[in-house]
C-alpha cells in the first residue's frame, strides 16, 4: 500500500517486540528506514540510530539532527520530524502520551508541554528497537554524561497478565481517609516488610478536628522491648514497623503503624532513624508518645519485595515477578551488567506522592519496569569525569547542604529537613523549577509497560503522576567496569574479572 511521506510501514517483528518502519525523505532504496534510538547528548546534539536499505540489506546508519526536520550522516540527508517520528514508533506499541498537565498540574507549563510532545527532556535515550536496546541500552545509560534511557511499550507483552488486572485508581491499601488507620495490619507479611512513606499522609490536627491524630504515652519497664522500627520518611522519622506479641510494647498497646513523636521526651519527628534506633537502646524504663494519624493525604509504598502475595494485592490472584529478573538476565546477557538482585523491589504510591531528590549509596543501574499510572523521573546528568555527587538527600539546584536547608515538611510544620521532595501537585521552589529545566537534567515521563534505565550514582528523584495509583517494579544492576574496579568490595571484583572471562571465551 502507498505510504504517505512520514508515515509508518508495517514494523518489522521480533521475538513478540516490533521494530517501528517509516518513511523518510531522502532515504536510500525504498525510501524507508528503521528506528532504533533517537539520543539527545548534554551538548543539545540529537542522534538518531537506525537502518537503511542497502543492496546487500539493512545496514546501520548515525544520522545527526541538522535542522528542525533535517538529518545528516556522512553520506547521506533525510529528512524526518519528530511528529513523525513520535506517530510511528509510538502508537503501534499502544504508548499514547497522557495529558501531563493534568498528571502534573504544579510543574512549569514548559516542562510539560515538552514531554506531551516526547517523553523525555534533556539529555538520554528514548529506544524503539529490541536488538538495538539489548545490544546497547546499557553501554549508553553506563558511560560518562550518559542520561536515562527509556525503551516505551517495551513489557507491554511480556506483563500483560499483571498489567491487565490493575484498576485503575485503586487504592487497596488505605481507607478514605475518615477515621485513623492502622496502616501495616492488614496487608501481608510481605508488605508489612517494606517502607511506607508517611510523611504526606499526616493530617495536622486543627485540619481536620474529627480525624486529629491521637497521641498516646506509654512507659516500656522491661528489655527487650519487642518492637521495630522503619522510617517514617524516606531517611528520618520512626514508624513501628513490627512488635513481637506478650512483648512489653505489645502490652503497653503499642501497634504497627504507630508514629514515633518522642523517644525519653526528646522529639524524633525529623531525627535520623540511626539516631532514634540510638535512643531506643537506652536500658529501662523508657518513656515513648507515639501518634497513629489518619491518612488523608498521598501514601507511598516502597522497597517491598516484590513476591507474588505482595504482587497480588494491586493485580489480583496470578500476579507474579518472579521471571522478570532473569529474563532480563537473559535478554541482557552480553551487556556489560551483572545483575545481583533476584527479587524485584515493588513500589506502589498515590498520585502525588514522590521521593526525596537523592544520590543512591551504591553505583547501580536501576531498571524500573511501570505497571500503572504516570510515573516522572528526573536526573541529574554528570559531566564526563566529574566526581560524583555524596550519597544522600540532594538538592542540586544549591550550593547549600540539602540538610541544612530550611524547608516547609509535609506536615506543614517549618523544619529542617533533608528530605525534599517535588511532587506534582505543589508549586516547585523557583530555584528547583529552574534546575529542572536545565539542559543537564533529563526527565522522563514513563507510561504503562515501558522500561527505564538510570544511574543512580546522580541526583535523581520521582513522581507519582495524578490519576490515580501508580505502581512500578525496580531492580539494579551493577556495571561490570565498577565491579573490576573493586567498587563493591573484593568478591564482587573477583564476579566481574570471571564474567569477563567467560565473554571472551564465547567469543574465541
Amino acid at each position: 500500500d502507498e505510504v504517505a511521506s512520514g508515515g509508518a510501514a508495517p514494523p518489522e517483528e521480533f521475538d513478540g517486540w516490533t521494530s517501528p518502519v517509516v518513511e523518510a525523505q531522502g532515504a536510500p532504496g525504498s525510501g524507508y528506514i528503521r528506528l532504533g534510538a533517537l539520543e539527545r547528548i548534554a551538548d543539545g546534539a540529537e542522534w538518531l540510530h537506525a537502518q537503511v536499505e542497502a543492496p546487500g540489506g539493512w545496514q546501520p546508519a548515525l544520522f545527526l539532527r541538522s535542522g528542525p526536520d533535517s538529518w545528516r550522516s556522512t553520506d547521506s540527508i533525510i529528512h524526518l520530524s519528530l511528529a513523525s517520528i513520535a506517530a510511528a514508533a509510538l502508537p503501534h506499541l499502544d504508548v499514547k502520551q497522557s495529558n501531563l498537565h493534568a498528571a502534573a498540574p504544579a510543574w512549569p507549563c514548559d516542562l510539560t508541554d515538552e514531554l506531551d510532545r516526547w517523553p523525555l527532556k534533556g539529555p538520554g535515550a528514548v529506544v524503539f528497537d529490541p536488538q538495538f536496546f539489548m545490544q546497547r541500552a546499557a553501554a549508553l545509560v553506563t558511560r560518562p554524561g550518559a542520561g536515562p534511557v527509556l525503551f516505551p511499550g517495551a513489557l507491554r507483552n511480556r506483563i500483560k497478565h499483571r498489567r491487565a488486572k490493575l484498576m485503575p485508581g485503586s487504592q487497596p491499601i488505605r481507607d478514605d481517609g475518615t477515621k485513623p488507620l492502622d496502616l501495616m495490619a492488614e496487608v501481608p507479611q510481605s508488605i508489612s516488610h517494606g517502607h511506607f512513606d508517611l510523611a504526606r499522609a499526616e493530617v495536622p490536627g486543627a485540619a481536620q478536628d474529627a480525624v486529629a491524630p491521637q497521641a498516646q504515652e506509654v512507659t516500656l519497664a522491661s528489655h527487650p522491648y519487642g518492637f521495630e522500627c522503619d522510617s517514617r520518611t524516606w531517611v528520618s522519622g520512626a514508624v513501628i514497623a513490627s512488635i513481637v506479641p506478650g512483648s512489653p510494647a505489645d502490652l503497653a498497646g503499642c501497634r504497627k503503624g504507630d508514629v514515633l513523636v518522642e523517644v525519653n521526651g526528646a522529639n524524633v519527628t525529623h531525627a535520623a532513624l540511626e539516631d532514634i534506633e540510638d535512643l531506643l537502646r537506652a536500658p529501662p524504663p523508657i518513656s515513648l508518645t507515639l501518634q497513629r494519624a489518619p491518612l488523608a493525604g498521598s501514601l507511598y509504598l516502597r522497597e517491598t519485595p516484590a513476591v507474588d502475595d505482595a504482587v497480588e494485592v494491586f493485580s489480583g490472584p496470578g500476579g507474579s515477578a518472579a521471571n522478570l529478573v532473569p529474563e532480563m538476565t537473559q535478554r541482557l546477557s552480553v551487556a556489560p551488567l551483572f545483575f545481583h538482585e533476584r527479587v524485584p523491589m515493588l513500589f506502589a504510591g498515590d498520585g502525588g506522592s514522590a521521593s526525596h531528590v537523592h544520590v543512591d549509596r551504591k553505583p547501580l543501574v536501576q531498571f524500573c519496569h511501570v505497571l500503572h499510572g504516570i510515573k516522572l523521573f528526573g536526573v541529574s546528568v554528570r559531566a564526563p569525569g566529574a566526581p560524583p555527587p555524596e550519597p544522600g538527600p540532594a538538592a542540586p539546584w544549591t550550593k547549600a547542604s540539602a540538610s541544612n536547608l530550611s524547608v516547609a515538611a509535609d506536615d506543614g510544620v517549618g523544619c529542617s529537613n533533608p528530605e525534599i521532595a517535588l511532587p506534582v501537585d505543589k508549586a516547585m521552589p523557583e530555584a528547583a523549577a529552574e534546575w529542572i529545566m536545565r539542559p543537564d537534567v533529563a526527565v522522563v515521563a514513563a507510561q504503562p509497560g515501558d522500561l527505564l534505565l538510570f544511574s543512580g550514582h546522580s541526583a535523581h528523584f520521582g513522581a507519582n503522576g495524578l490519576g490515580g495509583m501508580c505502581l512500578a517494579l525496580f531492580h539494579g544492576a551493577q556495571a561490570v567496569e565498577d565491579m573490576v574496579k573493586g567498587t563493591f568490595g573484593p568478591g564482587q571484583q573477583a564476579l566481574g574479572m570471571k564474567w569477563i572471562q567467560q565473554q571472551q571465551q564465547q567469543q574465541q
